[in-house]
């Protein structure tokens, strides 16, 4: 994630053995996003609310989530994550197989001229 846009805590990744899957929470701070658009070639993805409002762009699709919501990021799927709440955002994301394959597809507006 971006510097100052989110703070993420792993708990579980490849550095710690042969996983199947990762599994990380972010928080995502108000006013700083969206997160890049991006997809992943072969992982299956997921992003949990814990708590706070966020919107999930998949594909041209965009939902706003809240706490307990689930959204399931698949192979190839454009995505990206913004906090449209007024308070912190903490999201729990599970990659799988654990390797994150990350391909940038195109900055985010908030990406222009950095």
């Amino acid at each position: 994630m971006r510097a100052g846009w989110a703070a993420e805590t792993t708990y579980l990744a490849p550095a710690d053995g042969p996983l199947t899957f990762s599994l990380r929470t972010y928080r995502l701070r108000p006013g700083h996003g969206p997160g890049p658009l991006h997809s992943h070639t072969v992982t299956d993805s997921a992003y949990f609310v814990l708590s706070g409002q966020v919107e999930v762009r998949l594909g041209d699709d965009r939902h706003v989530l809240g706490p307990g919501d689930l959204a399931f990021i698949t192979p190839g799927t454009a995505h990206s994550i913004e906090n449209v709440g007024a308070d912190d955002a903490r999201i729990l994301e599970l990659y799988a197989p654990a390797e994150a394959d990350f391909v940038h597809l195109r900055p985010s507006p908030t990406d222009a001229g950095r």
